[in-house]
């Protein structure tokens, strides 16, 4: 999802992948080697940052590029949604 996610948004910005690499001081093909690896966390939150999206957009939990919220309210989303990994399908109900 990540990769499909970067690909749309570095075709709406215009420039060449390559290009936003320079921009970001990526060695060359590194968002390319997305599709097979994970980035770290730091280059998630570099490349939200980048095309104004959030992080969760980018991993696809997400439709909405950039959400509304608050950077506290952000903040919980992502403490419930860690929480939340840990329930029990009857437990994410109650």
């Amino acid at each position: 999802m990540l990769y499909e996610r970067l690909q749309e948004l570095i075709k709406k910005s215009n420039k060449s992948m390559n290009q936003i690499e320079r921009e970001l001081g990526y060695p060359r093909n590194t968002i390319s080697s997305y599709k097979r690896q994970n980035p770290s966390t730091k280059r998630l939150d570099e490349l939200a940052e980048y095309f104004n999206v959030s992080v969760d957009y980018l991993l696809g939990r997400e439709n909405i590029p950039n959400s509304d919220y608050s950077d506290e309210e952000n903040e919980l989303i992502a403490a419930f949604r860690m929480e939340r990994e840990d329930m029990t399908p009857d437990e994410q109900v109650k």
